[in-house]
C-alpha cells in the first residue's frame, strides 16, 4: 500500500463508488483526506471539495469528521468510525460496522451489522446476518433481518423484523413506539419506572411476563 493525500475543508462530500476489498474509514480533526491503498487499484476524482473514489483492493481512508459519506458498494467488509456527517451505504457484501457516527442509512448488508454509539437514527433495509445495536441515542428501523437481533440501550423508537430471535435490553424508554416482530423468540428487559401500553402476541401461545 501507498499513501495519497488531498487537501479539503472539514465538510467535504465523498462518494465511494466501489471497493473491491475491505474498507476502513475513520474521521479525524484534519482538513485532509488520506487514502492508503495500492496505487494501481485506486482512482480518485476531485472537484473542489467533492471527491469520488474507486479501489479494486483493500482501502484505508481518513476523512474530516464532518464529511458527508456515500458508499455505493463494498465487496468485502466495511467499517466506519468517528463521523459527524451523514453516512449513506447502499450495499456491503461482507459485514458492516459503524461506531461513533450520527445518522446512518443502510440498504443491504450480506453479512452482519454492528452499530454502537450513534447520536442519530439508524435505518436499514436488509441484513442477511445478525444485527447488534448498542448505545443509540436516536431511533432504529430494521426492515428485514435474517439472523438474530440484539438491542441494548436504544433511546429512540424501534421498528424491527427478524426471522431469528430478538433481545431488547433497554435502560430508558423515550421513543413513542417500539415494535418488534420475530420468527423465533423475543426477550425484553425494560426499566421499572415507565408508563406504557404493552401489547404482545405469540404464535406459539406462550408469553411469560415478570414484574
Amino acid at each position: 500500500m501507498s499513501k495519497q493525500s488531498f487537501t479539503t475543508n472539514m465538510q467535504p462530500e465523498i462518494i465511494i463508488s466501489q471497493i473491491a476489498g475491505d474498507l476502513q474509514l475513520k474521521g479525524w480533526d484534519q482538513p485532509e483526506i488520506v487514502i492508503n491503498a495500492d496505487p494501481d487499484d485506486l482512482h480518485v476524482e476531485q472537484v473542489e471539495n467533492k471527491f469520488q473514489l474507486t479501489c479494486l483492493s483493500d482501502c484505508l481512508v481518513r476523512v474530516p469528521e464532518g464529511a458527508s459519506i456515500q458508499l455505493e458498494k463494498a465487496e468485502g467488509d466495511a467499517s466506519f468510525k468517528f463521523l459527524g456527517g451523514p453516512l449513506t451505504i447502499s450495499t456491503v457484501h461482507g459485514s458492516l460496522e459503524v461506531r461513533q457516527a450520527v445518522g446512518v442509512q443502510v440498504g443491504t448488508v450480506h453479512g452482519h451489522l454492528v452499530a454502537r454509539s450513534l447520536s442519530g437514527d439508524l435505518k436499514a433495509d436488509q441484513i442477511y446476518g445478525r444485527a447488534e445495536l448498542r448505545d443509540l441515542q436516536g431511533g432504529c428501523s430494521l426492515e428485514q433481518v435474517s439472523g438474530n437481533i440484539d438491542f441494548r440501550d436504544v433511546e429512540g423508537g424501534i421498528y424491527a423484523r427478524t426471522h431469528g430471535n430478538a433481545r431488547l435490553r433497554l435502560s430508558s424508554i423515550s421513543g413513542e413506539t417500539y415494535e418488534v416482530q420475530a420468527g423465533a423468540n423475543i426477550h425484553s428487559h425494560i426499566p421499572e419506572v415507565v408508563s406504557l401500553k404493552l401489547q404482545k402476541n405469540s404464535g406459539a401461545a406462550l408469553i411469560r411476563l415478570k414484574l
